[in-house]
């Protein structure tokens, strides 16, 4: 898989701890184990909280061992995903990993090229890992603190792809995202590059809480840059049930001031969720196997 340079689209190389472009001669430094894109790519205002949030989870002693932020799922009497597989003994990240059983139970992503956008604390990625072991795994967040010390074997990317995604085009069989939508501002362009960056066939997952409104507004921009919709299923339920039981230990590590971001219960997110206000759903995008111009 090749990384490119954002000023030139030239390939780059390891040099040292840096990675230059081989074109232009452009360095990115690296922090841990991640490429900084950050520098020249960034989306005010977002950065603070999360790096705030993974500050306070690095600093904890039980913290540093959540490896998620999403908001969880909980399983229906009739589903036994996680006691099915490797995680049946978590215990701190267990609705975490619920979540992304439930959303990639039904794929087979062995010897796949898989992108994760805005993979914050690297859990979804780690818990993918275990699940299909050939799978090539890489992850973008825009925030750094919540990569240190998570992954070894995966390529791991700090950068807004808003602006732009370091990979040639063509480059993925799967890209997702999760809880990260909401906070999007360019949603044209972020959508456009994902596009660009997805083999002919590709897929795009999107999960998180959207207004109807917001959610009809999304795939609209998806289509028009040339997806196409396989799936949405809604899990606001499911989802509302682990807030109710996750919020406790989560606002004991972040303070009450975070209750909205965890969706606790009382707090106005959650309410809109319990009131059908925000449904919390992941939807599957096809790209076309013509791309638009």
């Amino acid at each position: 898989m090749q990384i490119i340079c954002l000023n030139c689209r030239g390939p780059l190389k390891k040099t040292g701890q840096d990675y230059t472009c081989s074109c232009c001669g452009k360095v990115y430094s690296t922090y841990g184990n991640a490429i900084n894109f950050v520098d020249e790519y960034i989306d005010n205002g977002i950065i603070d909280v999360y790096e705030n949030i993974n500050d306070k989870y690095n600093e904890t002693s039980i913290g540093k061992y959540v490896n998620f932020m999403n908001l969880g799922y909980c399983e229906n009497s009739n589903e036994n995903l996680i006691g099915k597989s490797a995680f049946q003994n978590s215990i701190i990240n267990r609705n975490s990993i619920s979540l992304i059983l439930k959303i990639f139970y039904q794929m087979n992503l062995e010897n796949l090229d898989v992108l994760d956008l805005g993979c914050g604390r690297c859990g979804a990625i780690y818990t993918i890992q275990r699940m299909y072991k050939s799978c090539r795994l890489y992850g973008i967040d825009i925030c750094k603190n919540g990569l240190l010390g998570k992954i070894t074997n995966n390529e791991l990317i700090i950068c807004d792809f808003q602006n732009d995604i370091p990979f040639e085009s063509d480059s993925f069989n799967l890209v997702y995202s999760i809880e990260v939508f909401h906070v999007i501002t360019y949603m044209d362009k972020a959508l456009q590059n994902i596009y660009r960056v997805l083999k002919r066939g590709g897929e795009f997952i999107i999960a998180d809480a959207f207004t109807s409104n917001k959610c009809q507004s999304i795939l609209e921009y998806a289509k028009k840059v040339g997806f196409t919709l396989l799936r949405i299923c809604d899990i606001t339920k499911n989802v509302l049930q682990s807030c109710k039981a996750i919020s406790k230990n989560r606002i004991e590590v972040l303070g009450k001031s975070y209750r909205e971001m965890i969706g606790a219960p009382g707090s106005s997110f959650f309410t809109q969720m319990e009131n059908g206000i925000l449904r919390y759903k992941f939807f599957i995008l096809l790209r076309k196997t013509n791309r638009r111009t």
